[in-house]
């Protein structure tokens, strides 16, 4: 046993798993500590209507991202694994353009134009000014994710992690004191915009500090010529941005079914829940990103390395998730009201439901997967799918049961269906891979014949 474990931990995606790791565990300890101070300060209600604000924003927000730095995270391993510093700045470059050119455009037009029409459909609350004052942190997004974006490409990993720490220090500790302030939605937004901002001033100071001796990298002055990644990162940008929001979508939609059929009380309770079962997927976001920086890189050396490090990482990271989350959901209530108060309370019945979402560990490197095999349109379909299929689950539940047990039907129901629609693309995308490899084969290998003897 433990040699297996020494093996293993000798293994560079491992090692680097492991290191990115005790990072999250940091995070996560801060994260949870942060939630539980929030839910008993602010209740249900308060909770409920902070959550909304930010459903919106990030709704609203999904018109800025062109899928850059999806793009970036694919395009910028794949060139490193080239050792190519033109391509490096091409993709770089690609970046920057999406930012001038479009993301700060669209955040200055949804900043005057969103208040207007969240007005119009509910005039009686603040949830406008709060949108208003949350998409100022949309302006500060590409200066900071430039940095983390290039730290995971280039697989600096001990930087990385300690830009992960620094960052969610911010989000988590800003919004806290702005908190003890003042108990509101508003002192929260406040310290979210004032996060996004000590973020963006510290990241040029870090890249310095961890990137300056890259010879990979461009100086900021080659940055200024033309790109030839431009058109790929663009494209590929646009499919993963579709594939992408469309995910987000499907987790915004219990927000607004709630929302609509519900309270503000109930989308609290909700989000709760949601943090609560989170806590079991305390490994995916790492083991996720550096898949999606890893299979690139594999793809290009070794498609079967790729295949066997895709599906071993899926596995084991479902495993790890169903390991923490089967004695959460068996605590139930008596864990989610010790640690966010008895207000929080919800029925026996929605815990056994969401042992099923552990199953979603398994999907951590299918994006990746498609962006590798060109085949995001299948992904887009599934999203839909899943979509279609929850919303169908919920309308013919939600007259008859509680408005939060409809959702987490919902939520179940997006998840399974998911699921068997990725496994089927996968299924056509390996035999439309090995039809390719025949055909490749033949051309370049061709039978001889007796023909013209």
């Amino acid at each position: 046993m433990r040699s297996f474990l020494f093996r293993h931990l000798r293994m560079p995606f491992v090692r680097d798993v492991a290191t990115l790791q005790v990072g999250t565990f940091a995070i996560m300890g801060m994260q949870l500590v942060s939630s539980i101070i929030i839910a008993r300060l602010m209740g249900p209600r308060l909770l409920g209507l902070y959550a909304l604000t930010f459903t919106i924003i990030g709704t609203v927000g999904m018109l800025t991202d062109l899928g850059q730095n999806y793009s970036v995270t694919t395009l910028l391993p794949e060139a490193y694994g080239r050792k190519s510093p033109e391509e490096v700045a091409g993709v770089m470059r690609y970046f920057l353009r999406v930012a001038l050119f479009w993301v700060y455009p669209v955040t200055l037009l949804l900043l005057v134009a969103t208040p207007f029409v969240i007005r119009f459909f509910s005039p009686e609350n603040d949830i406008a000014f709060w949108v208003q004052l949350g998409l100022l942190t949309l302006f500060c997004l590409p200066i900071h994710d430039l940095l983390s974006l290039t730290l995971q490409g280039a697989r600096k990993i001990i930087p990385l992690t300690v830009v992960d720490i620094v960052w969610n220090a911010l989000d988590i500790c800003l919004p806290l004191l702005m908190l003890f302030w003042n108990v509101s939605v508003t002192a929260l937004v406040l310290g979210r915009v004032a996060s996004a901002i000590v973020k963006a001033v510290l990241s040029p100071l870090l890249w310095r500090y961890y990137l300056k001796g890259d010879s990979m990298l461009p100086s900021i002055p080659s940055l200024r010529g033309s790109s030839s990644s431009m058109h790929q990162g663009f494209t590929l940008g646009l499919w993963i941005a579709a594939d992408k929001q469309m995910g987000k979508l499907a987790g915004y939609v219990p927000t607004y079914l709630l929302g609509l059929l519900g309270s503000a009380t109930a989308i609290g309770q909700f989000r709760v829940l949601i943090s609560y079962i989170n806590i079991a997927f305390m490994f995916s976001g790492n083991v996720g990103r550096l898949m999606s920086s890893v299979l690139p890189y594999l793809y290009a050396k070794n498609t079967k390395n790729m295949t066997w490090a895709f599906w071993k990482g899926n596995i084991a990271n479902m495993l790890l998730t169903f390991v923490i989350l089967i004695p959460l959901m068996l605590l139930g209530n008596t864990g989610l009201t010790f640690l966010y108060g008895p207000a929080f309370a919800l029925p026996r019945a929605t815990y056994l439901l969401m042992l099923i979402a552990g199953i979603d560990g398994i999907t951590v490197g299918f994006g990746s997967y498609y962006r590798i095999h060109h085949a995001l349109a299948f992904a887009i379909t599934s999203q839909i799918f899943a979509v279609t299929c929850g919303i169908i689950v919920w309308l013919t539940t939600f007259r008859s049961l509680p408005a939060i047990v409809a959702v987490i039907l919902y939520h179940i129901t997006n998840t399974l269906s998911s699921k068997v629609s990725h496994f089927i693309n996968m299924w056509i995308i390996e035999r439309r891979t090995r039809h390719i490899a025949q055909i490749s084969e033949s051309i370049v290998d061709p039978v001889t014949t007796d023909v013209g003897a």
